[in-house]
């Protein structure tokens, strides 16, 4: 069964909380807002959550597993190293 995500939706629909302004609307900086509005509720989602999000996806990018953000990047092989010889 498929999840869908709304976030603060309903509330922004209802009227209960503010929307960020237009131009941060338009500069994808709606999330800043927010993290500023509700600063006491997010603190720990921003600062734990979302880097542990992004070591993972990188572990998994890494380990060559497929997943929405890097399923065309190739798994990283080792570089061969070239043999000196000395003559």
């Amino acid at each position: 069964m498929p999840i869908i995500a709304v976030g603060k939706a309903f509330d922004f629909i209802a009227g209960t909380k503010p929307q960020a302004p237009s131009w941060m609307q338009s500069f994808g900086l709606e999330w800043l807002f927010r993290l500023a509005s509700e600063a006491r509720q997010l603190w720990r989602r921003c600062h734990f959550g979302n880097p542990a999000f992004l070591l993972l996806l990188a572990a998994q990018c890494l380990a060559g597993k497929p997943n929405l953000i890097c399923n065309e990047i190739p798994p990283v092989a080792p570089i061969p190293l070239a043999s000196a010889t000395c003559g």
